[in-house]
């Protein structure tokens, strides 16, 4: 967390962190996360870089969670599909109190 923190990048976060452990955004970190709203479900993970590239983190239902692959791409309307859904869920979402 301390490289995003410290990044000139402009970097933005949404965690499905519970209200427990709002520890874990403090300082400049705070201001580039917000909470998943409870509606939208936690199995979601991906990273978005550029605007050109995407990479998308994904376990199997059959396969014990920790079990996780990731995919690669730099297709366009791949990264524009997930750069709708994150300003959508980034919208809707509040910032850790």
């Amino acid at each position: 967390m301390e490289r995003i923190e410290d990044s000139q990048a402009e970097s933005q976060l949404i965690s499905s962190s519970s209200k427990n452990t709002p520890y874990v955004f403090k300082g400049k970190l705070k201001a580039k996360a917000k909470k998943m709203p409870l509606k939208i479900k936690e199995e979601m993970c991906f990273i978005i870089k550029d605007d050109d590239e995407l990479l998308l983190f994904m376990a199997s239902p059959s396969k014990p969670s920790h079990d996780v692959f990731a995919m690669w791409t730099d297709s366009l309307s791949m990264v524009y599909t997930l750069k709708l859904l994150f300003s959508y869920i980034w919208s809707n979402s509040r910032h850790f109190s």
